[in-house]
This record gives C-alpha cells, sequence and structure tokens, in this order.
C-alpha cells in the first residue's frame, strides 16, 4: 500500500497503472491466443483425421483460396501481436520491479534527504544518492508511458481484429454447414432416384434384404454391387468439396422387434452392429477414405415403424447413412 500511495504521489495515475493492468495485459494475450486457436481449428488448414489436408478439387480450391488467405493473414498479424504483447508484459512486469525496488530505496533515504553537506560529508554522499534514485525514477515513469502508449495502440488493433475475426469465423462456420448440407443434398438427388433408396430426413436408408441374407452379416452380391455404387457416388462428389471440411459417414444398423438368439448373434445388437460393420468394410474397399466412415449398431431400438405386421417389420431391418462430423 505504500508503493502503491507513493507511486501515486510522485508519477500520477499512469504509474499506478502499471501493477492494475498487468493483469489485464496477460488476460488479452491469453484471449488473443484462443482466437488464434479457434482459426486454426476452422480455417482453411483444418486436417482430417489420421492424414494430412484434404486434398480437394481444383475449382473448389480456387474458389477458397481468396478467403483462405484473408484468415491466413489474420492469423499472420494476430500472432505477431500476441509476441508483441508477451513482450511487452516482460518488460512492464521487469519496470515494475524495478520501479518498486526504487521506491523502496528512496523510502529509507528520505529520513536523510535535508540538510546540506560537504563533499567529504557522508550526508553529501547520501543526498547523492537520492538525486541518483529520483532520476531513475523518472527513468522508468517516461518508459511506462511509452510502454503505456505501446499497450493502448495494441489494444486498438487487438479490437479491430478481433471483430474481424469474428466474422472470419462465423464465415467459415457457416460455409461449413453449408458445404455439408450440399454434400447430402447431391446424396440425396442421386440416392433418391435408385430403387432401394428411402430418403428419411437427414438420412437415407436400404433395406437389409437388399444387402444381406436373414440373419447373416454377409453381403448379397447385389448387395455387394450396391455398396460399391454408393462408394463410387460418395467418392466423386466428395472431390468436389472445398479444404478443411471434415465428415464421417455413418453405416448405422437397425433390426426388427423379432429375436435372433443364434450361437453368432446372441442378440440383435450384435446382428445390427456387425451388419454396419460390413458395409463399412466394403465402402473402404471401394475407395471410401477410412477416416471418412464409422459404423454403429442399434439393434431394434430404433425402429421407422410401430407396427407389428410384416410390412411394418421390413421397414425396421434397414442400413442409414448419415452425414455427421468427426
Amino acid at each position: 500500500m505504500r508503493i502503491q500511495q507513493n507511486m501515486e504521489n510522485q508519477h500520477g495515475p499512469a504509474t499506478v497503472a502499471l501493477s492494475q493492468s498487468l493483469g489485464g495485459l496477460y488476460l488479452l494475450v491469453a484471449v488473443l491466443l484462443l482466437f488464434i486457436l479457434a482459426l486454426l481449428a476452422i480455417n482453411g488448414m483444418v486436417f482430417s483425421r489420421g492424414q494430412g489436408p484434404v486434398a480437394p478439387a481444383p475449382a473448389a480450391a480456387a474458389a477458397a483460396a481468396p478467403k483462405d488467405d484473408e484468415r491466413a493473414a489474420l492469423y499472420t498479424k494476430l500472432a505477431e501481436i500476441s509476441a508483441d504483447l508477451s513482450a511487452d508484459a516482460a518488460e512492464r512486469n521487469r519496470l515494475a520491479e524495478r520501479l518498486e525496488g526504487l521506491l523502496a530505496v528512496r523510502a529509507e533515504l528520505a529520513p536523510h534527504s535535508t540538510g546540506t553537506g560537504t563533499p567529504t560529508d557522508p550526508k553529501s554522499s547520501l543526498l547523492s544518492r537520492i538525486d541518483e534514485v529520483e532520476r531513475e525514477l523518472a527513468a522508468v515513469a517516461q518508459a511506462l508511458e511509452v510502454s503505456e502508449k505501446r499497450i493502448s495502440a495494441s489494444q486498438v488493433q487487438i479490437a479491430g481484429l478481433g471483430a474481424r475475426l469474428n466474422r472470419a469465423l462465423l464465415e467459415k462456420v457457416e460455409e461449413l454447414q453449408r458445404d455439408r448440407s450440399d454434400f447430402f443434398s447431391r446424396l440425396r438427388t442421386v440416392l433418391g432416384d435408385r430403387p432401394g433408396f428411402k430418403v428419411e430426413g437427414d438420412r437415407f436408408a436400404l433395406p437389409s434384404e437388399v444387402l444381406f441374407k436373414p440373419g447373416a452379416d454377409s453381403l448379397l452380391p447385389q448387395g455387394a454391387d450396391e455398396v460399391r455404387r454408393l462408394a463410387a457416388t460418395i467418392i466423386a462428389i466428395s472431390r468436389e468439396l472445398p479444404p478443411g471440411m471434415n465428415w464421417v459417414l455413418r453405416v448405422d444398423g437397425h433390426t426388427d422387434r423379432r429375436p435372433i438368439a443364434s450361437a453368432r448373434f446372441p442378440s440383435n445388437w450384435e446382428l445390427s452392429t456387425m451388419r454396419a460393420v460390413t458395409v463399412v468394410k466394403a465402402l473402404v474397399a471401394a475407395g471410401v477414405p477410412p477416416e471418412h466412415v464409422a459404423a454403429a449398431g442399434f439393434g431394434e431400438f430404433k425402429p421407422i415403424a410401430r407396427d407389428d405386421d410384416d410390412a411394418a417389420l421390413a421397414r425396421n431391418r434397414r442400413i442409414e447413412f448419415r452425414l455427421d462430423q468427426p
């Protein structure tokens, strides 16, 4: 408290603001780093799981390049300001410690600052030391003023860049959402015309009878052909995706409510899961990248028909495909 009062008396509010604003400065640096990490997470440099960047089609890459360049420039500028702010924080911390030390020395010398003495008198040496401390205090105060101006300028830059970054991040999120929606829409358009496929909301389904024999998890010949055609469609559409778009085609196995209880499949959980895995393996064998597919089994617990007649049971026996996020 004594140090803070001395600071206020001798150097005014700008000096007092030193110790009070250090915490705010470190907070700014932390927030800025979070901005940068967020930008890296969703800009054009996003990586697919287990691989490098997704290789887009030339047309998609060319269309995305200007916005990606703008986001990269923002990232570079923010990184530079972050480094400057970190350096300023270290310098201001050093100045704060030096200032507190000088104020402590001046407080110790203050009782001896009255009167005069000869050049050889010990009091004369004390007065010289006091003058030296006062000069150094003035120099530190001037350095603090310069630092305050530099920090203020950086804060203005951060505010402007932060607003631009927020807009860029929002645009990127909206862009990725549109791309995923477009991806599914194109799949729906292509698959909606194929016999057997049924589009329901955000997913499309194939009856299990098209792919498997009853109670089995091995693909029928016509089922294998259907999966290969689906893989070719997915690969063709994915080539037109923009860079940085991560996607997963989730393959869900579903059964009807009748129990199976075979030696291989103790319950419908196992049957539905193994059928989904079989389809995923066939998609990968046909060229779909393994990091873009996933399998899940739901047994009889997500029916789309509640009746017990044969038609309703047949509707519930299905393999569903859903575009999901990694």
